[in-house]
C-alpha cells in the first residue's frame, strides 16, 4: 500500500486524476482485507489523497462519495466502520454545508456497521 500512496500523492502534485483512477480501484480491492483500524485508516487517507488530484470540486465531492460508500458497503462490522464513521464525520467539518448530503449513503451505512 506504501507504494500505491507515493503514486496517489504524485498524481496529487500532477493534477492528473486519470493516474489516481487506479489508486482507488486498487484502494477498493482492498477493502474487504480491511479488518482493524489501521488498515481502515490508510484505505480513507489513500481515498482521500487519490481524488484530491481532481482539478473540478464537483468531480472530487463525487469520486470521494462513492469511495466512501463503497467503503461502508465492503468494511466489516465493528471497529472498521466506527473509524469509516468517524473520519466521515471529521469530514463533514470541512465540507461546505451544501455538500454535506453526497455523505450521507456513506455516513448510514457506516453507522449501520457500528
Amino acid at each position: 500500500m506504501g507504494n500505491i500512496g507515493g503514486i496517489a500523492r504524485w498524481a496529487v502534485a500532477q493534477r492528473h486524476f486519470p493516474l489516481a483512477e487506479p489508486v482507488l480501484a486498487r484502494s477498493r480491492q482492498e477493502i474487504q482485507k480491511s479488518n482493524d483500524d489501521p488498515n481502515t485508516f490508510a484505505l480513507i487517507e489513500l481515498g482521500l489523497i487519490a481524488v484530491a488530484a481532481s482539478a473540478n470540486k464537483t468531480a472530487a465531492l463525487d469520486h470521494l462519495a462513492s469511495y466512501l460508500t463503497d467503503l461502508a458497503y465492503h468494511l466489516p462490522q465493528g471497529a472498521p466502520c466506527r473509524a469509516l464513521s468517524q473520519q466521515i464525520q471529521d469530514l463533514k467539518t470541512l465540507t461546505p454545508a451544501g455538500e454535506l448530503k453526497r455523505f450521507s449513503r456513506a455516513e448510514a451505512l457506516a453507522a449501520l456497521g457500528l
